[in-house]
């Protein structure tokens, strides 16, 4: 699966597990989404306000994180127009 982020490229073709790892965990934003989704955050709206960060970046590491199967994207029933996010 190719990455988001040009520095982990090769992480996913390694046998190495800890290497693999790193190519999902690349960032720093990334282990505070995983933090806060362990916290019990679900909605992308608690992610923005619990960690101050920027909409395309929060967007870019939901989207990672949901590509490599960390994270899956629910429906969320109200409001219609969000959506949940939760650790697998």
């Amino acid at each position: 699966m190719p990455s988001r982020f040009k520095a982990v490229d090769g992480a996913f073709s390694s046998t190495c597990a800890i290497n693999r790892s790193l190519g999902v965990l690349s960032d720093t934003w990334t282990f505070l989404l995983l933090r806060e989704a362990l916290l019990g955050r679900r909605t992308y709206a608690e992610f923005e306000q619990n960690l101050g960060i920027g909409t395309a970046v929060l967007a870019d590491r939901i989207a990672h994180l949901v590509d490599c199967g960390v994270m899956e994207k629910l429906p969320y029933r109200i409001p219609v127009r969000e959506s949940v996010t939760r650790i697998r």
